[in-house]
């Protein structure tokens, strides 16, 4: 239970002032799921799930190579 607390007060200082689609992608990244991330920015884990696929589409579009045609 109070190590819950502890990474719970941890992700809401790394969320900071971020919106769920900044915050979203880091805490995953530390291995919060969409449900824990949901709790730190109040909003729902469907909404936190589109926030993490939308930066992941954005992260693999950048990554794609330029090709010449």
């Amino acid at each position: 239970m109070q190590l819950r607390l502890i990474a719970r007060l941890l992700s809401y200082q790394i969320a900071g002032s971020k919106n769920v689609a900044q915050g979203a992608p880091v805490l995953s990244r530390l291995g919060m799921d969409a449900a824990e991330i949901a709790i730190v920015f109040d909003t729902t884990a469907n909404a936190v799930s589109a926030r993490l696929g939308e930066a992941k589409r954005k992260a693999l579009k950048r990554r794609r190579p330029v090709t010449a045609r």
